[in-house]
């Protein structure tokens, strides 16, 4: 086993997503820490979103008001998924209650490309996430609306974004406004500040199921498993 490539990354991801019945394509991720690293160790001041990402071809920007970036057309639909106007959304641990750490939905996406639709939760205070001595465990689910497509190409990422500077020191916030303010901040990110459970130039595909594991604290190549 290899030694974490920072105190806050986690060992085992088990990233996973599944078409459920003909409303609902499901986007969930297992994340363990093992004894070594833990998620109470990222650098404060600093917020962590876990994503599984749908991509296509598309160019442009999702936010920008620029006659050649604009999106297509119904282009957060041209996915197996659409990330808007989630069925559900929801965060759970095997050691406890994750209220304290404040998840919320990251639905605004205006920075992205028009050929990335983003499946992501954040967690504005990990360091608040329930630990264990033995290691933490962290379950984000997603149940989001089915797009237009029989396939989309993948990405995972679990990232650090700003938080202090960028949200301020709210003791008690409204979390529907986290995606607002999280990383709005040019503050310089801590190393790592990414831990990849799927790089997009492995070229996977779901049609539409697709689970896998990034062990290792990602540092080895994914593997597929049956979902």
């Amino acid at each position: 086993m290899s030694t974490p490539p920072g105190p806050w990354v986690p060992q085992t991801v088990y990233p996973a997503t599944f078409r459920a019945g003909t409303n609902s394509q499901v986007f969930l991720n297992y994340i363990e820490w093992g004894p070594d690293a833990s998620p109470v160790d990222t650098p404060s001041n600093w917020a962590m979103e876990i994503e599984i990402n749908l991509l296509n071809d598309a160019t442009g920007v999702r936010g920008s008001v620029l006659p050649w970036e604009l999106c297509g057309p119904a282009f957060r639909d041209q996915f197996i998924a659409k990330n808007y106007d989630w069925n559900s959304w929801s965060v759970y641990s095997y050691l406890g209650g994750v209220a304290a750490s404040y998840p919320y939905a990251d639905l605004n996406d205006l920075s992205d490309s028009c050929g990335r639709n983003a499946m992501s939760i954040g967690i504005a205070y990990p360091q608040n996430l329930p630990d264990h001595v033995l290691g933490a465990d962290l379950t984000t689910n997603i149940d989001a609306q089915v797009g237009v497509t029989s396939s989309s190409r993948l990405s995972g990422n679990i990232g650090l974004v700003e938080r202090w500077a960028s949200c301020g020191p709210l003791t008690d916030p409204d979390t529907t406004n986290w995606t607002n303010c999280t990383g709005t901040y040019p503050a310089t990110p801590p190393s790592p500040s990414d831990r990849s459970t799927l790089a997009d130039w492995r070229n996977w595909t779901a049609a539409y199921d697709k689970c896998w594991i990034s062990s290792d604290y990602g540092l080895v190549a994914p593997s597929t498993m049956s979902c």
